[in-house]
């Protein structure tokens, strides 16, 4: 269950970190959700929706695939979607009461967002409900984890630190962190033929990619900023000390992507 105001927070958190986000990871998830376009009938399409636009890294390769379509880029968090290209049109929405007319899409995107609304399967039929007769939805979500070891250095450093628990944001991988269950979910909601797949996806950063990305972003960035700027200081020396020693595997993260389609009916 969901607490009340989960969705705000997490809005006022992403558009906080907005930047941060767009200059250390949303470039690593980029390739994923390419591949997923690939798997959309996007070349004849008049309206495409990219619910969960984030910045909008995604909406260029949209607008490639679909060179004849509206594109439009939204997202709950409002400092987000104000950094996704103007070429599209950027909407401030919640997924799971859309602004949107009845049947006026002809695909809708979900990349790595529908573990973030409190109730997937109500944000699914929402999209049906935006999506026209035969429309196609396409989403990604997280498979197995499997992170990076340099991961374990960074926790082990904090806790030795005494950086407090971070509030834990809205995020219900579980529900939806395997093939059947995202199946389940699109079936529940009302979409035939659902087709999910595993797709084997990796992010290699260097030392000072993943210390960069560790320090602003996730748990860990949240936890970071708890400490005082002595303590900060004093966290950065040594974990910095202890992350040089690694070889440069140890930074990479071979997390599973679930890719999957689906039909309106």
């Amino acid at each position: 269950m969901t607490r009340p105001g989960s969705t705000t927070r997490l809005a006022t958190y992403y558009s906080s970190h907005a930047e941060q986000y767009e200059s250390r990871w949303a470039s690593a998830l980029l390739p994923a959700s390419e591949q997923l376009l690939t798997r959309l009938p996007l070349r004849g399409a008049s309206r495409v929706l990219d619910l969960g636009t984030g910045v909008g890294s995604l909406v260029p390769s949209i607008t490639r695939a679909a060179p004849a379509a509206l594109v439009v880029a939204a997202d709950r968090a409002w400092g987000m979607v104000a950094r996704a290209p103007r070429t599209a049109d950027r909407v401030v929405a919640d997924a799971n009461r859309l602004p949107f007319g009845d049947a006026i899409f002809d695909v809708v995107v979900l990349a790595f967002m529908l573990f973030h609304v409190p109730d997937p399967v109500g944000a699914l039929r929402e999209v049906q409900r935006v999506l026209r007769a035969g429309g196609s939805v396409g989403l990604t979500t997280w498979g197995e984890a499997r992170s990076a070891a340099a991961l374990g250095v960074w926790t082990d450093e904090l806790e030795r630190h005494g950086a407090p628990a971070a509030d834990s944001l809205l995020a219900q991988h579980e529900l939806m962190d395997s093939p059947p269950k995202l199946s389940a979910l699109l079936i529940d909601a009302g979409f035939r033929d659902p087709a999910p797949e595993v797709l084997a996806w990796s992010d290699r950063p260097t030392l000072t990619e993943f210390a960069d990305r560790h320090a602003s972003l996730g748990a860990t960035g949240r936890r970071l900023a708890l400490l005082d700027e002595r303590r900060q200081a004093a966290f950065r020396v040594d974990v910095r000390r202890r992350l040089e020693e690694l070889p440069s595997d140890d930074f990479t993260d071979t997390s599973d992507v679930i890719v999957a389609t689906a039909s309106a009916p």
